[in-house]
């Protein structure tokens, strides 16, 4: 879905652009006839992508902006021609007339984008030449995203990780099915602020060795319905935030190794319940931050294990909790959020019991 709109009066001529792809967002806005700006924004679902996008577009109508259908935002003027490692973009001698060389798709939409096109020229590419890739690598925007790629050749992966450029971009590649071992090694390389590869359901032990290896600040496979204790391991070895929310069940063994990750923080935003075991497991989790706000009940047991966790612990989605539960957490030396609650009683008990042990805390510290 791609709607374009825009507003004028005495002292505006402004566009706004909206772009939905699967669970993605894209926005697109600025003065008319300028390149403007780009935000990107994954969501957990295509239905909440789309409702986010409703929502937007729905502040943009009550604001005064008009909606022109059929229409992209218009592309700005081309730039003066420069010399590109691009195939068949040699700039031509003087005196001579040459005609100009039909470009692959790729690499026109690519190039179109380059020179202040729409987002949307990206949106449809399914395959990406070695070449392109390489052309796209000299973007110096804030993301580059690649909704319909389903396959990233090594080279290609190689010249999209490493560009000079990733300091301040976003690498967003959810439409990728398959992923070589080969073409995660050269992702490795990438040092931005958040690489996403929420379209791969599955992943060998040597590819997500190689991808717990990048350094970029976020890094999401929320893809993955399922993990293989051997998987979990290579992963837990990433340094930085690791989002995994689409993991609907968690082997004891494989919870044992995520818990060793040590990165900023760990999402299981998917997982609704889990076992003694496994929130045994979990409790030991290096890191700072533990998201488990896809958790709607949680047994007396479980929360008596996530008590002794020591960094922050989210709940956001409990809606039942037994006060022998919330008594349990309240012991929890670290932060709880727990504000998806739907049991008024549990709540009560929780902050009851959570005022006293901080109370007792201070009683100690008098002493």
């Amino acid at each position: 879905m791609t709607r374009r709109f825009e507003y004028t009066d005495a002292k505006s001529n402004k566009f706004w652009e909206v772009i939905v792809t699967g669970k993605q967002v894209t926005v697109r806005y600025g003065r008319i006839g300028t390149e403007g700006q780009t935000q990107v924004k994954a969501h957990a679902a295509p239905a909440e992508a789309k409702a986010a996008a409703e929502k937007l577009i729905a502040e943009k109508v009550r604001k005064g902006y008009t909606e022109v259908r059929g229409q992209t935002a218009k592309p700005v003027a081309p730039r003066k021609a420069v010399k590109t490692a691009a195939k068949g973009m040699e700039r031509p001698r003087a005196g001579t007339a040459t005609a100009p060389k039909e470009q692959p798709e790729d690499m026109a939409a690519i190039l179109t984008f380059l020179k202040g096109g729409s987002v949307s020229s990206l949106v449809g590419l399914t395959s990406l030449s070695d070449e392109a890739a390489k052309a796209l690598a000299d973007y110096r925007g804030s993301a580059i995203s690649l909704p319909g790629l389903t396959t990233l050749s090594e080279t290609a992966a190689k010249a999209l990780a490493t560009s000079h450029f990733l300091a301040s971009r976003n690498l967003f590649l959810d439409g990728l099915t398959t992923l070589s071992d080969a073409a995660a090694k050269a992702l490795a390389g990438y040092e931005g602020p958040r690489l996403t590869l929420n379209g791969l359901t599955k992943l060998s032990e040597r590819a997500a060795k190689a991808l717990a290896g990048n350094k970029g600040w976020q890094f999401e496979l929320n893809g993955l319905t399922t993990l293989s204790d051997a998987v979990a391991t290579a992963l837990a070895g990433y340094k930085r935030s690791l989002s995994l929310d689409g993991l609907t069940t968690l082997s004891d063994a494989a919870a044992k190794a995520l818990a060793k990750h040590k990165g900023n923080a760990l999402s299981l935003g998917g997982l609704t319940r889990i076992s003694e075991s496994v929130a045994t497991a979990l409790a030991s989790h290096k890191g700072k931050t533990l998201y488990l706000d896809g958790v709607t009940t949680l047994s007396d047991a479980s929360a008596a294990a996530l008590a002794s966790h020591k960094g922050t612990l989210s709940l956001h989605g409990l809606t039942t909790l037994s006060k022998s539960a919330a008594k349990a957490l309240a012991r929890h030396e670290g932060e709880v959020e727990l504000s998806g609650w739907g049991n008024g009683d549990a709540v009560q008990v929780f902050k009851q019991y959570r005022s006293d042990e901080t109370e007792d805390e201070d009683e100690e510290w008098e002493d």
